[in-house]
């Protein structure tokens, strides 16, 4: 079975139409199997039948979980094995015609710590970073060594996240520029 990879994404824009065509397009699509994968895959790329699936780049993807806040919808994207880079890239694409001032920022791990990634798109581009996680710690070694394992988890999923904040921020940066 493929190592399932998580991608979470951020739209923020002022404008309710696009929450609203974003849960159109996605609210109902709870659960796994190629009814959540045709329906996340369509928005995006149109029949399902003739969608290009090698410009999604993992082998599926369908939509994990969504929710909003004020201003911000909140998407977790799985897919198989990889970053979905073509599919975010063309999600932008999406997004950005429903509001050109809309901005997606997104974050991505992998079920085995391999690999985390961090990104930015706006209507001035698409850039995204990836690097290897930092090393896990793992409770019997902790044990070994004499350290606290949930110290150390903490510890590691904080480092996790300072590094794709940063990867997000320098796509930003990248896209946008010093303003």
């Amino acid at each position: 079975m493929a190592n399932h990879v998580w991608t979470r994404t951020q739209v923020l824009s002022e404008k309710k139409e696009v929450h609203k065509q974003l849960w159109d397009w996605f609210g109902d699509l709870n659960g796994w199997g190629e009814p959540h994968i045709r329906g996340t895959v369509e928005p995006i790329f149109g029949k399902y039948e003739t969608y290009p699936s090698d410009k999604i780049g993992p082998k599926w993807i369908l939509v994990e979980d969504m929710d909003e806040y004020d201003g911000e919808t909140y998407i977790t994207f799985t897919s198989a094995w990889s970053f979905p880079e073509g599919y975010i890239e063309e999600f932008v694409k999406k997004v950005v015609e429903l509001d050109d001032e809309a901005v997606v920022k997104f974050t991505a791990d992998e079920e085995s710590d391999d690999f985390i990634v961090g990104g930015y798109g706006s209507k001035n581009g698409f850039k995204w970073y990836e690097d290897e996680s930092p090393e896990r710690p793992w409770e019997e070694e902790c044990e070994e060594e004499g350290l606290d394992y949930d110290g150390e988890i903490d510890n590691f999923y904080n480092e996790v996240d300072a590094v794709r904040d940063h990867m997000v921020a320098s796509a930003e940066q990248h896209i946008e520029g010093a303003k």
